[in-house]
């Protein structure tokens, strides 16, 4: 059995970089849920409303973008 390329929410989260609750990691699930909501991050609902699915790729290319763009507070 492979793994699935597809990931939940806070299994994303996870992968870019969240450790878990109460560790004050970036992003929060609920960050990376907001990115989905707004079409930032492109990921899959069977359902509005429903569970999100990411795919990894999309996930790279989305922390790639990420990391490039200025950082937008003030020095």
């Amino acid at each position: 059995m492979t793994d699935s390329p597809y990931l939940s929410i806070e299994g994303a989260a996870r992968y870019m970089g969240w450790e878990g609750p109460g560790t004050h990691t970036s992003p929060h699930p609920r960050t990376v849920s907001d990115w989905c909501a707004s079409r930032e991050l492109p990921a899959t609902q069977r359902k509005r409303g429903g569970v999100y699915k990411i795919h990894r790729d999309d996930i790279d290319r989305f922390m790639r973008a990420l990391r490039q763009t200025p950082d937008r507070r003030s020095a």
